[in-house]
């Protein structure tokens, strides 16, 4: 018999299972305001649970970092502002944006390399 879970890899939909109390609770404290912490070994399903989690959520915007094999301070503030960026429709609406905002700066001029 084929083993019907999946291990190793972020799994969602009808693949991800059985954390329904987990994701409540996380939804609540959410709702709440409240700060989490997910701590658990190597291979538990926090990815999933989070990305899973992270499709329930219609009162927020969200979004996920991979910090794994990050290494420095400045290897996430780059991660960090990339998926910013994008999430927020890519560089030419942040710079739209800041245009908007900051109209008198003479030669304001946003980089923006993705790697």
């Amino acid at each position: 018999m084929k083993n019907p879970f999946k291990f190793g890899t972020v799994v969602k939909g009808s693949d991800f299972c059985d954390r329904e109390s987990e994701m409540e609770m996380i939804l609540s404290d959410i709702r709440s305001g409240t700060h989490i912490t997910l701590i658990s070994p190597r291979r538990y399903g926090k990815t999933s649970l989070i990305l899973n989690l992270f499709d329930r959520i219609d009162f927020a915007d969200t979004f996920y970092i991979d910090v794994m094999g990050l290494t420095t301070v400045s290897d996430f503030l780059n991660a960090y502002t990339k998926t910013f960026i994008e999430k927020l429709g890519g560089k030419s609406k942040i710079d739209t944006i800041v245009k908007k905002f900051l109209p008198k700066v003479e030669g304001l001029q946003l980089t923006y390399s993705p790697h």
